[in-house]
């Protein structure tokens, strides 16, 4: 499972849902970035890694920066 949180301005963070895998957080993140064109993550629970998705680095698809930052949102 994977948690799916978006940045906020002033450097919060709010959790939006959660994904059961990769193929999941893809539709839901083209229908957030809609209604909301910010910074999202995931974060895997299982394995502690953040993953970064932004809006401005999508092109036909979505591109993802993946980095390891257990415990730091």
């Amino acid at each position: 499972m994977l948690d799916i949180f978006r940045k906020e301005r002033g450097g919060g963070v709010l959790w939006v849902g959660t994904a059961k895998d990769e193929a999941e957080v893809r539709t839901i993140f083209k229908k957030l970035r809609v209604a909301s064109p910010r910074v999202y993550f995931t974060f895997d629970r299982s394995t502690q890694m953040k993953r970064t998705i932004k809006p401005e680095e999508f092109g036909e698809d979505w591109a993802v920066v993946t980095f390891s930052a257990p415990g730091c949102p």
